[in-house]
């Protein structure tokens, strides 16, 4: 609340991916414009809207499964989105995705990433991939610090808050998707992202494919209020 809680995010928009059940949904629904809540599984949103979402009228619920490509290109054409939190799967491949694709995606204009579960290692590991990538600014934790559950390591807090660097952001992360796949190896990237110098380097062997934003999608609610993609 405390992170959000200033006037000009009340005319924002934020996403959600993994909105489970919807208590964060329900939450970040008094602190936005609107709120995006995404999640996998269908049953869940469908239990969130005859419970805690039940009264909520600025709730946009998507059943996506965000690791894939392009998968939040229905929301590439929204310039409202200056915020997301991420908490989906916690596996490393799941949580590197996410946060690719809101960053990827959404071209505009997401200004602070909130990351539940940090302290897992897990989350921890795909989170940082960004950081070395000069993409992400660790801002302030969210939540109990250190953490307190099972999962949680290294004495780290419990979520964590981040600013996303855009300068150069689509060169950035560019190069963050091939390290995380063993294109390239990060301490280049990082050499030649903070040179500043140019990202040009020699190819051999290899195929380059540029892939443009995507366009809006179409979408259609049914009678029960729900988008499918």
């Amino acid at each position: 609340v405390r992170l959000f809680g200033a006037a000009r995010w009340a005319n924002a928009n934020v996403v959600e991916v993994g909105s489970n059940h919807g208590g964060l949904t329900s939450l970040l629904s008094l602190l936005f414009r609107m709120v995006y809540a995404i999640e996998l599984h269908f049953i869940l949103s469908l239990d969130a809207t005859r419970t805690l979402l039940s009264e909520v009228s600025n709730v946009v619920l998507l059943t996506l499964d965000t690791t894939t490509p392009y998968a939040l290109g229905i929301l590439a054409a929204n310039r409202g989105i200056r915020a997301a939190v991420i908490d989906g799967a916690h596996d490393e491949r799941s949580v590197f995705r996410d946060t690719y694709n809101v960053l990827h995606d959404i071209p505009c204009c997401v200004e602070v990433i909130v990351f539940h579960d940090y302290c897992d290692k897990e989350v921890h590991r795909a989170v940082q991939r960004f950081v070395a990538a000069g993409i992400l600014v660790f801002d302030r934790p969210i939540g109990d610090n250190p953490g307190v559950y099972w999962w949680c390591a290294d004495g780290r807090p419990e979520g964590a808050a981040f600013h996303v660097h855009r300068m150069e952001l689509r060169a950035r992360l560019a190069w963050a998707l091939r390290a995380f796949y063993g294109w390239e190896d990060m301490a280049i990237v990082g050499a030649h992202i903070s040179s500043r110098a140019g990202f040009l380097l020699p190819l051999h062997r290899s195929t380059l494919t540029f892939a443009v934003p995507p366009e809006a999608s179409v979408i259609h609610s049914d009678t029960m209020g729900m988008l499918r993609v």
